[in-house]
């Protein structure tokens, strides 16, 4: 594409966001063909963003703004699974119980990852909560954010709690 062979050192998004029950049948079966995230109730976005992992050069980076739903639903395991093999995740701004698009009722997560696999050591930064329009969003982020490691990320679901819960979390569910 444009004379591109290595991929894109930068992709940028916001991708449509059209729920599994809008895409047609001939679409999902080229989806579960071509894509490692299919899943039949996975909404588009998911493709969209294992696509800009797939686009991305060796070292390049991905910033997309989508939907939450991949962080803890069911047909959000293989994007999830892909992310974690295949890229460094380097920021997940998760705004929960907050619009941040006027036309669009969704819950929405920022996430910004490198086509790489992961550095041993190296955390991530995540945001995980509601925010205020009429605050400004750096200082927002900088405000809320803690540092994840990767082994965080693991589990049925991304539930981006802090790392002390996690931890307790982990303790019980050994104990079980």
């Amino acid at each position: 594409m444009f004379g591109i062979r290595d991929g894109f050192d930068v992709v940028i998004g916001n991708p449509p966001y059209l729920s599994h029950d809008r895409i047609l049948k001939d679409e999902k079966d080229y989806y579960k063909l071509h894509y490692k995230s299919f899943e039949p109730f996975a909404d588009i976005y998911c493709y969209f963003l294992e696509r800009s992992i797939e686009l991305l050069r060796k070292r390049g980076s991905a910033c997309l703004i989508t939907s939450n739903s991949y962080l803890r639903t069911e047909y959000g395991k293989p994007l999830r699974n892909h992310i974690l093999k295949t890229t460094q995740i380097f920021q997940i701004i998760n705004i929960e119980d907050s619009q941040l698009f006027e036309s669009a009722i969704v819950n929405t997560a920022i996430i910004l990852l490198r086509n790489s696999p992961r550095i041993a050591g190296e955390k991530s930064i995540v945001v995980n909560t509601s925010y205020d329009s009429s605050e400004n969003f750096y200082e927002f982020v900088q405000n809320s954010h803690f540092l994840y490691d990767k082994e965080d990320f693991s589990g049925i679901a991304w539930s981006l709690n802090r790392p002390e819960f996690v931890k307790i979390i982990r303790k019980i569910e050994a104990n079980r």
